[in-house]
C-alpha cells in the first residue's frame, strides 16, 4: 500500500509539472545552441564522408546541417537554393580560397534566414553571401547575422527582400552596396540593423556609394523599422544610395515611414541618403523615422541629396513625423529641378536645413500640397547667402543682399572688414548678424553710416532693404559716452518771495579730464544763457539740467537729470490769530495776514449742563480758529416739589384726574355686565 501511494504521489507531481509547463508562455528565441562541431561542405564532396576535414567534405547542404547539429559549416563551394528553404541553428563560414557566392537562390524559391550566421571570413576578392535571382524571395529574420564579407552581403536581382530582424554588419565591397545591393528589386526593411559596412572605390575608379544599402534601376525600397547606421561610403550615400536610369525602363521608389538612417559617413561624398535620377524617376516619400548625424566630406550633417542628371527630376514628399536634423541638398541645375513637396503638416523638432548646388533664384524649392499652409518655420536655408520666401503655395529661393561691415580698431586706428553677411530683401537689416561692438572705455557705438551719393549718413535700421542695396558697406560710428550720475542738488526747495534758491548740477564720466557743458530747463523750456554748473532760482517751477561731456575734440550726447520742484511763498505760522469778526494766520517772515476770513459759527455746543438749581451754558465758537463768539444760558431744570413742572402726587391737575375716573368707571361697568351674562 505504501509503495502504491508513493507511485500515485509521483505521478501526480509529474502531471502538475506538465500542466505548469503547458501554461507558461513561449519564450522568445534568443539564438541557437551552437556546438563545437565543424563540418566541411563542398560540391566535390561525398555525403558518405563525415565532413570532418576538407578532404572528407560532404556534398549536400542537408547532410552538412545534420552532421553539424548547431555547429559550424565551412562552405567551400556555391550552394544553390531552388526550393523553399530555411537556414537556422548553424554558422556558415566561407572556406579559405572560396570566392564565389555562398548561397544562390534561383527559380521561385524562398530562402529564410533565422538563428543563423553567414560569415564571409574576410576572404579577399570574394562574391556575395546571398544572391537572390529574379522571382525569388529572401527573408532575413530573428538572430540572422550576415557579416565579414569582402563584397556585398546581399545581392538581389529582380528579387524580393524582407528584413524583419537580424544584423548585416562589417561587410566591405570594392564598388557599391556594402550591406545590400538591390537591382530592379523590391525590399521592405521593417526591423534589424545594417551597420559597420563599407563601400570603397575599385580599381576602375568606380563605386564607393551606398555603404549600407544600394538601390539601382527600378528598385522599390521601403524602410519602416530597420536602423541603417554607422556605415562608411567613399562617395555618396553613406547610408542609402538609389540611382535610376533610362536602362531600367521603370521608375523607382524610396519610402521611409520609420526606422533610422544615422551616423553614416561619406568622407569623399555627400549625404546619408542619396537619390539620383537619370532618365527615369524616383518617387520618394518620407513620413516618419529619423535621419540624423550623417556626415559628408565637409564634416557637415548631410541628411539627403536630390540629384537630377537629365530632365527627369525627383520630388521628395515630406509629411508627418519625419525627424530630419541634417541638410537636404537639392541639385537644381534646370529651370525645374528636384523639389520638396509637403503633403501634410510637418511635426518638426527644428527647421530642416535646405541647400542647393546651383541656386536659381525664384525657383520653387519647396511646394505645399493643396490644403497645407506654407510655413517658414518648417525649413531654413543651409547657406547664409541663400534665402527662402513664401510665394503662394511655394517657398522660393531668394538672393540675399551682401553686406560688409567695417569696425574700427582703436588701438591701430585701422578699419577691419567683416564679410559674408547676408540680409533678406524686403526686410529691415538683421542687426544680430552685425559684429558686436568692441569695449572701448568711455566710448560707445551709436550706429552705422553708409555713403550715399558721396555723402556719409547714418543708416536707418528700420529701412527695408532692396536689391538696390546690394553690396552695402557699413561703417560703425563711435561717440563719447554720455555722462552718468547727472543730478541736481538744492540748498532748499522752498523760499520766501524775494529770496534765492541755488541749484547745483553734478555729473561723472568713465574718462578723466572731461569738460562738462550744462543746459538748464524750467518747466521743459531752455533757459537762455544758463550754462554753468549752478543756477540761481527766484521763480517757482520744475527744473532740470542736461549735461554733455567733451574731451576737446568731440562732445558726447546729453544726459538729463531728474526734475527738482522749487516753490516760493510765505512761511505760514500754524497758530491762528483773530479779532471779533475775522481770523487769520501770519507769515513768519513778514507778518502778512494770510488765510484771512470771517468767523464761522459751529451752531453752539453745551459747555455746562443745567441743573434743578443752576442754569447751564451753551457756547458758540468759530469752526476754523476756535474763537468763542457768544454764550447762551440754559434754564434750570424743574424740581419734584416745586411749581416749575408736573410732579408725581400733584392733585391740582383736573384733566389728569378726570381721565383716571372715566377709566375706573368703565372698568367697573364692564365687570358687572360680564358677570350677569354668565349667570344668565
Amino acid at each position: 500500500m505504501a509503495t502504491r501511494t508513493k507511485r500515485t504521489r509521483l505521478l501526480a507531481a509529474l502531471l502538475c509539472a506538465l500542466l505548469v509547463a503547458l501554461m507558461l508562455p513561449a519564450l522568445p528565441t534568443v539564438g541557437y545552441a551552437a556546438s563545437d562541431t565543424v563540418v566541411y561542405l563542398s560540391n566535390s564532396g561525398d555525403d558518405a564522408n563525415d565532413g570532418s576535414t576538407q578532404a572528407l567534405a560532404v556534398k549536400t547542404l542537408d547532410r552538412a546541417l545534420a552532421l553539424a547539429d548547431g555547429g559550424t559549416i565551412i562552405v567551400g563551394s556555391q550552394q544553390t537554393i531552388n526550393a523553399d528553404k530555411t537556414l537556422e541553428n548553424a554558422t556558415f563560414r566561407r572556406a579559405e580560397g572560396f570566392t564565389s557566392t555562398m548561397f544562390l537562390v534561383t527559380g521561385n524559391a524562398k530562402l529564410t534566414l533565422q538563428n543563423v550566421t553567414l560569415d564571409g571570413a574576410n576572404v579577399a576578392n570574394s562574391s556575395y553571401l546571398v544572391q537572390a535571382s529574379r522571382g525569388t524571395t529572401l527573408n532575413i529574420g530573428a538572430n540572422a547575422v550576415l557579416e565579414n564579407n569582402q563584397s556585398s552581403a546581399v545581392y538581389a536581382y529582380g528579387a524580393t527582400v524582407n528584413m524583419t530582424d537580424g544584423t548585416i554588419r562589417n561587410n566591405k565591397v570594392e564598388g557599391d552596396g556594402g550591406g545590400m545591393y538591390l537591382f530592379n528589386s523590391t525590399a521592405v526593411l521593417s526591423g534589424g540593423v545594417i551597420e559597420g559596412n563599407q563601400a570603397v572605390i575599385n580599381q576602375q575608379d568606380r563605386g564607393g556609394s551606398g555603404a549600407g544599402v544600394l538601390g539601382y534601376g527600378s528598385t522599390k525600397l521601403t524602410i519602416s523599422g530597420t536602423n541603417i547606421r554607422n556605415n562608411t561610403g567613399a562617395r555618396d550615400g553613406g547610408g542609402v544610395y538609389m540611382w535610376t536610369s533610362d536602362a531600367s525602363g521603370q521608375d523607382a521608389s524610396f519610402t521611409m515611414t520609420g526606422g533610422a538612417v544615422s551616423g553614416n559617413k561619406t568622407p569623399d561624398g555627400y549625404a546619408g541618403i542619396y537619390l539620383s535620377s537619370y532618365g527615369s524617376d524616383i518617387k520618394a516619400s518620407i513620413t516618419g523615422g529619423t535621419i540624423a548625424g550623417n556626415t559628408d566630406q565637409d564634416g557637415q550633417d548631410a541628411a539627403i541629396q536630390l540629384t537630377d542628371m537629365n530632365e527627369k527630376y525627383i520630388v521628395l514628399e515630406l509629411g508627418g513625423t519625419a525627424n530630419i536634423t541634417g541638410e537636404i541638398r537639392i541639385m537644381d541645375n534646370y529651370d525645374v529641378g528636384p523639389y520638396i513637396l509637403v503633403t501634410s503638416d510637418l511635426q518638426v523638432k527644428a527647421p530642416i536645413p535646405v541647400g542647393t548646388i546651383y541656386y536659381n533664384p525664384d525657383l520653387s524649392v519647396i511646394r505645399y500640397a493643396e490644403g497645407v499652409t506654407p510655413d517658414l518655420n518648417d525649413f531654413v536655408p543651409a547657406a547664409a547667402s541663400q534665402g527662402i520666401a513664401i510665394d503662394g503655395q511655394n517657398l522660393v529661393w531668394v538672393k540675399k543682399i551682401n553686406v560688409t561691415a567695417y569696425t574700427m580698431d582703436r588701438a591701430t586706428g585701422k578699419w577691419v572688414s567683416h564679410s559674408g553677411l547676408y540680409m533678406m530683401p524686403g526686410l529691415p537689416l538683421d542687426q544680430s548678424l552685425l559684429p558686436q561692438a568692441a569695449d572701448y572705455p568711455g566710448y560707445e557705438r551709436i550706429g552705422w553710416q553708409i555713403n550715399e551719393n558721396g555723402k556719409w549718413v547714418l543708416f536707418d535700421m528700420e529701412r527695408v532693404l532692396t536689391m538696390d542695396d546690394d553690396k552695402m558697406r557699413l561703417y560703425e560710428v563711435w561717440a563719447l559716452k554720455a555722462p552718468t550720475d547727472v543730478e541736481i542738488t538744492a540748498d532748499t526747495t522752498k523760499a520766501h518771495p524775494g529770496q534765492t534758491i541755488t541749484l547745483k548740477a553734478g555729473a561723472a564720466h568713465e574718462l578723466e579730464g572731461m569738460v562738462y557743458n550744462y543746459a538748464w530747463y524750467k518747466d521743459g523750456v531752455l533757459l537762455d544763457g544758463q550754462n554753468g554748473a549752478t543756477l540761481a532760482v527766484t521763480e517757482p517751477g520744475s527744473y532740470t539740467v542736461k549735461v554733455s561731456a567733451s574731451n576737446g575734440k568731440t562732445t558726447s550726447a546729453e544726459a538729463e537729470s531728474a526734475p527738482v520742484e522749487v516753490a516760493f511763498g510765505h512761511f505760514i505760522d500754524d497758530a491762528w490769530q483773530s479779532d471779533d469778526h475775522n481770523h487769520w494766520q501770519a507769515c513768519t517772515e513778514c507778518g502778512e495776514k494770510l488765510n484771512l476770513g470771517a468767523h464761522i459759527s459751529d451752531g453752539g455746543k453745551v459747555t455746562t449742563e443745567a441743573t434743578e438749581t443752576t442754569e447751564g451754558v451753551k457756547t458758540y465758537a468759530c469752526t476754523v480758529c476756535g474763537k468763542v463768539l457768544k454764550t447762551e444760558a440754559i434754564p434750570v431744570l424743574a424740581s419734584p416739589n416745586g411749581a416749575n413742572g408736573v410732579k408725581t402726587g400733584d392733585l391740582s391737575q383736573p384733566v389728569l384726574w378726570t381721565a383716571l375716573l372715566v377709566l375706573a368707571a368703565a372698568g367697573v361697568g364692564g365687570t358687572v355686565l360680564y358677570r350677569k351674562k354668565n349667570h344668565a
